[in-house]
């Protein structure tokens, strides 16, 4: 019964016509799955961008999750009401999925509503896969999620929380690999770092006024601009790309960059109005640090060991 509540709020907050013919027999469907396999699969996944103003409580993150034949559910685009309010279109291509933006208020007029979250369900069968998770920025922010799996034997997985910086326009990539089988790994968040991201994190982090001055913002852009033309230099070369010393040396100023912001977090947080000191707040430090310890990890260096 708790699945099948599930699932009728699934279809209710993703705007299905309950008047629709169809919907019957999409609930019979799935009642009659679970109780003929005994499978309670299911899979939830939750973001949204923080610090929303009280006068604008729209998360300014959405997502699009893609199965490996290339299938998606999430967000497709926003549609504007004759009131002037807006709402999202989404894609249902996975099966079994669905997509909604979600906000909790309250009945009291002077009480203002949470701020809205984007979330993506899977009810049963939760199908064993790598996906890939698109997050989408509608403005500068920083923004954060949670997802868990659940496993067809009912059990469910540990929660996996993540923060992250993203900009207007951006696109930023994970990959999640999940499986619901009973004593299956548990499932493995991965996101795509770039060069470009990595510089975005700073960027971001300065408008927000989570680091500054001006003068440490540029130079950690700096540092990021050195790795990356060092590695360039590799990409160029036909043979060996994995020995080239230049990649040695991009890992080694990735590091830097870490410890550059080590060292501005030890001088302690900085108000945001000291725009001329040098400071790094302790979670833009633990957001910049984790991006940039994924590509030296993806680029083969050790992670928590200075130059060689």
């Amino acid at each position: 019964m708790k699945k099948i509540v599930f699932l009728f709020c699934c279809l209710l907050v993703t705007g299905y016509n309950l008047c629709a013919e169809d919907l019957l027999h999409e609930v019979m469907e799935r009642i009659n799955y679970v109780k003929n396999t005994g499978d309670h699969s299911d899979l939830y996944i939750s973001a949204g961008s923080d610090n929303q103003p009280i006068e604008n409580r729209k998360t300014k993150v959405q997502f699009i999750m893609i199965d490996s034949q290339d299938r998606k559910t999430g967000f497709k685009s926003i549609y504007v009401f004759e009131s002037g309010d807006t709402g999202v279109k989404s894609y249902h291509e996975i099966p079994n999925s669905a997509y909604s933006v979600e906000q909790i208020c309250s009945l009291d007029p002077n009480d203002p509503c949470e701020p809205e979250s984007a979330v993506l369900n899977f009810f049963p069968p939760v199908l064993k896969d790598t996906y890939t998770l698109q997050f989408i920025g509608f403005d500068d922010c920083k923004y954060s999620g949670g997802m868990y799996l659940g496993y067809r034997d009912g059990s469910t997985s540990n929660s996996i929380t993540f923060r992250a910086y993203i900009s207007s326009g951006a696109i930023q990539e994970y990959h999640l690999s999940i499986d619901p089988a009973p004593g299956a790994p548990p499932p493995v968040l991965k996101k795509e770092v770039t060069f470009r991201l990595l510089k975005e994190d700073i960027e971001v982090a300065y408008k927000l006024g989570h680091l500054g001055g001006k003068k440490f913002k540029d130079e950690l852009i700096k540092i990021i601009d050195r790795a990356e033309k060092l590695l360039l230099k590799c990409e160029k070369k036909e043979k060996n790309k994995d020995k080239c010393g230049n990649r040695k040396a991009a890992i080694n100023q990735l590091k830097s960059l870490i410890k550059r912001m080590e060292q501005a977090l030890k001088k302690g947080e900085k108000k945001k109005e000291d725009k001329g000191k040098k400071f790094i707040v302790e979670e833009a430090f633990k957001i910049i640090k984790g991006d940039a310890e994924t590509m030296i990890d993806d680029l083969g260096g050790e992670i928590g060991k200075g130059k060689k």
